[in-house]
């Protein structure tokens, strides 16, 4: 499985390149809608990121990294709200 890299982006406050999340915990691309699969018991951290099937550059920003790191934890536990 690919990872998620990190990647230098030009511009960080655009909003158009935030990442959405799905409700198990995983990032949404914001360009190609892909979705990449947070490996279990890892902890995401806000930071640039590169999406590994179109290269693009997105940013997780401090927001979004807590809510898909809370529904990540819900689902490993079980406790999917």
């Amino acid at each position: 499985m690919p990872e998620i890299q990190k990647c230098q982006l030009q511009s960080a406050k655009d909003p158009a390149l935030s990442c959405g999340v799905t409700t198990l915990g995983d990032l949404i691309c914001p360009h190609c809608s892909s979705i990449i699969v947070t490996p279990d018991f890892i902890f995401l951290k806000p930071d640039a990121k590169c999406c590994p099937s179109c290269h693009k550059a997105f940013v997780l920003d401090p927001d979004t990294a807590k809510i898909a790191n809370r529904f990540h934890a819900s689902f490993l536990l079980g406790v999917l709200k």
